[in-house]
C-alpha cells in the first residue's frame, strides 16, 4: 500500500466510493493509503485513522496535494 500525506496549506477534494454521495474535504496532514487503481486517472484511498471508507478522486489532484 502505498501512503501519501497532504502538504501543508493544501486540500484534496473526494467523494465516497460506495454510493458516490458524500463529498469531502481532506485537509493538510492527512495521511492517505492509496488503493490499487481501478480506473485510469482515478485515485482510491481510505484516510488513515478514520476506518475502511474509500474514497475517490482524481490521480492528478492526489499527486499535486501531496507527498510521499
Amino acid at each position: 500500500m502505498n501512503r501519501r500525506v497532504v502538504r501543508e496549506k493544501c486540500r484534496l477534494d473526494a467523494v465516497r466510493e460506495r454510493d458516490g454521495k458524500l463529498n469531502r474535504t481532506i485537509g493538510e496532514g492527512a495521511v492517505l493509503n492509496i488503493l490499487q487503481w481501478v480506473q485510469p486517472g482515478q485515485a482510491r484511498f481510505t484516510v488513515e485513522g478514520e476506518g475502511a471508507e474509500i474514497w475517490v478522486t482524481e490521480e492528478v489532484a492526489v499527486e499535486s496535494a501531496t507527498v510521499p
